[in-house]
């Protein structure tokens, strides 16, 4: 009988055992089912949300004023499709630090003449942006506006960031001033890129004085890289007969380490460069120049500091084989010494030194003999200059008579310009 109700009770407690795993087992499984019902949900919105974007790109990239209404239509939150809509000041909700939409708004309250407005709003895009863009907008207000200070401390700061080409930043100073120091000295920052580029801007633009004053401040961090426009310049100053600024560069470059040469100072007897042949001539500013001719062939010879040029007999009747520009004392006479030997060339060869008035391109009086001897030996020529710069050139001449020579002319790292005694 005990063991009859204890058995009964027994099976009923199984009983409700299983009845409460069958409700967790069912509850179980209708949590798991909303769950994943939640999870296609999301799912589904995030798919939604991603084509949403990606039609909003593509409209985007349409770039049609229509199509970039709908972008910012499928992409509301996105502040760069309401800037491109034209909505600049739902931009900035968006996005605080976006500077464009900042500076959209700036041009819009100047058009609007609020000038107050605008300058707050263009200053916004300053703070929140420090690169060219945002300053480079406001030199340019503050030029419009004629605010001279205001102007220069902008340009300055928005040249500071500037990179690439920057001619269009220089063009902009210079609608402000035609005064070049003016323009150095107020806008135009100590960075040797920066520098570099105002030098090449001015030269393209024929400003070559000033472009011969930005070079100085250049000149004193000038780098290897900035050489080739040194060197440039110097060509330039040349030409221009600007013998003291040409100077100047050149002898820049050499403090700096930039040529392998002395400075030039005629007024202490120093004119000639690379009179030994120890460097390898430049070609440019007051180094020799190897003239390429037809029939001529010319190679320096560094190990033994000279220069060989052939005559192969198809030259020009008259053609320049080699040339330095010098700079030199108005109004003294000069006495410049070579020492040389040929191959192959007759007694009266035709080969000979000419000095030049680069001004005027006339032809000094000079004295002095064709080269021709199997031998080493020196030779001197004797000129006065009318200017600050002679041009000496060693020249083929064909004479009266005679066919065009072949053979060499040899010449010795021996140079000297003296002033005659």
């Amino acid at each position: 009988m005990a063991y009859t109700l204890f058995f009964g009770q027994h099976s009923r407690e199984l009983e409700r055992v299983r009845e409460n795993k069958s409700l967790f087992h069912n509850v179980l499984q209708m949590y798991m089912r909303i769950a994943a019902f939640l999870a296609a949900l999301l799912f589904l919105s995030a798919a939604c949300s991603i084509a949403r974007l990606a039609w909003a790109g593509r409209f985007f990239q349409l770039a049609k004023p229509a199509d970039l209404q709908r972008a910012a239509q499928l992409a509301p939150l996105d502040a760069a499709y309401q800037y491109a809509a034209g909505n600049p000041r739902r931009a900035v909700q968006l996005n605080p630090y976006f500077s464009l939409a900042w500076m959209e708004l700036g041009f819009d309250a100047e058009l609007r003449e609020d000038f107050a407005e605008a300058e707050r709003l263009l200053l916004q895009a300053a703070r929140v942006d420090a690169t060219m863009a945002p300053r480079w907008a406001l030199a340019n207000y503050y030029l419009r506006r004629g605010d001279s200070a205001r102007f220069w401390r902008w340009f300055r700061l928005a040249a500071e960031r500037s990179h690439g080409d920057r001619a269009a930043l220089f063009h902009l100073a210079w609608r402000m001033t035609n005064d070049g120091s003016e323009v150095l000295r107020r806008g135009i920052p100590p960075q040797r890129d920066i520098l570099a580029s105002y030098v090449q801007f001015l030269l393209e633009q024929e400003k070559l004085d000033w472009a011969a004053g930005a070079a100085q401040p250049l000149l004193e961090i000038a780098a290897p890289a900035e050489r080739n426009l040194l060197l440039l310049l110097c060509d330039r100053l040349i030409a221009a007969q600007k013998a003291s600024e040409a100077m100047q560069a050149w002898n820049g470059m050499v403090e700096r380490g930039l040529l392998p040469h002395g400075k030039l100072t005629p007024i202490q007897g120093v004119s000639l460069t690379n009179t030994r042949l120890e460097a390898e001539p430049l070609g440019r500013a007051f180094d020799w120049r190897l003239l390429w001719r037809a029939g001529v062939h010319s190679t320096w010879a560094g190990g033994r500091h000279q220069i060989r040029i052939e005559l192969d007999g198809r030259e020009g009747e008259q053609t320049g084989l080699i040339a330095q520009v010098a700079p030199v004392m108005k109004g003294q006479r000069y006495e410049f010494c070579y020492r040389f030997r040929t191959e192959g060339l007759a007694v009266d060869s035709g080969v000979g030194w000419r000095v030049y008035d680069p001004a005027s391109g006339r032809r000094l009086e000079t004295t002095g003999e064709s080269l021709s001897s199997p031998e080493w030996k020196e030779g001197r020529v004797q000129f006065s200059p009318g200017g600050e710069l002679v041009r000496i050139e060693l020249a083929y001449e064909r004479a009266s008579g005679t066919v065009r020579q072949e053979g060499a002319v040899i010449l010795d790292g021996a140079f000297r310009l003296e002033r005659a005694r």
